[in-house]
Formats: structure tokens, sequence, C-alpha cells
């Protein structure tokens, strides 16, 4: 969305920084975006610090895979942003830890393991059984 707008990314490379997209994140019923996230871990991986003006799911992933994480400067708006999500100052209000421009590491990766869900993985073989499925037989 913000990557579409040439005007955003020319700012923020006049800033110094780099801009990626890891493409369209799409939805389930659209099929688009199905490397989103495999993109996204690819290039956390590469990177020792996630920084953001706008807590959002990079931020988690990064620290979840021990990327230092920030959210600071002017906060991101968009302009038809669902009030019912509560914009940024829910976000603030939720996740204090990660807003400044230093965040303590341990803080990150506990707040990335919650909102991430880590303690709810299912095993391979837990999969199999919820869904029906049969251990794959090689020839």
């Amino acid at each position: 969305m913000e990557f579409a707008n040439p005007d955003i990314r020319r700012a923020y490379r006049s800033a110094g920084f780099r801009v990626i997209c890891h493409g369209e994140r799409g939805s389930r019923w659209d099929g688009k975006g199905r490397d989103f996230l495999p993109g996204q871990l690819a290039a956390l991986r590469r990177h020792r610090r996630v920084a953001s003006n706008r807590l959002g799911s990079a931020l988690f992933y990064g620290a979840s895979v021990g990327c230092e994480v920030a959210v600071y400067g002017d906060p991101m708006q968009f302009e038809d942003e669902r009030p019912e999500y509560g914009g940024t100052a829910r976000r603030m209000r939720l996740w204090p830890e990660l807003h400044g421009e230093r965040v303590d590491p341990e803080a990150a990766r506990e707040a990335a393991r919650q909102e991430l869900g880590f303690e709810y993985q299912a095993t391979p073989e837990e999969l199999r059984r919820m869904f029906g499925w049969k251990r794959a037989r090689c020839a």
C-alpha cells in the first residue's frame, strides 16, 4: 500500500533508509501473497535491526528471529483506518515496551512469542491428527 506511493519511497530513501517490499499480502480468498511471509523471514534474517514508525507484524516477526526492534518517530496514520481497531493509541497502550528508539531485546522477544502464539504451535504429528492427514510414504 505505502510502497506503491513513489513519494513515500523517495522520502524514506532520502532519509537514508533502504526501502523494500515483500509483495502483496493478499487474503485467504484471493491466493495473492503466498510468498509474503517466507520473503519477509528471509529479509529479516539478513538484518540486525527492524524499526518502524508504526507497530506491525514485521516487528513481531523480527523480534522472534532475534532482530533488535523499535517503534518510534511520527506515527503513520492511514486515511481510511478503521476506528474500531483503536489506532496508534491502542498499539501504544498494549505494547509500550516496543515503543522507543531502543527497546529491551528480551521484552521484545517475549511480546513476539505471546503475540505470534508460539506456545500454541502444533507438532507435525498433532497436525496430522487434527486434519486427518496420512503420513507420506516414500516409494
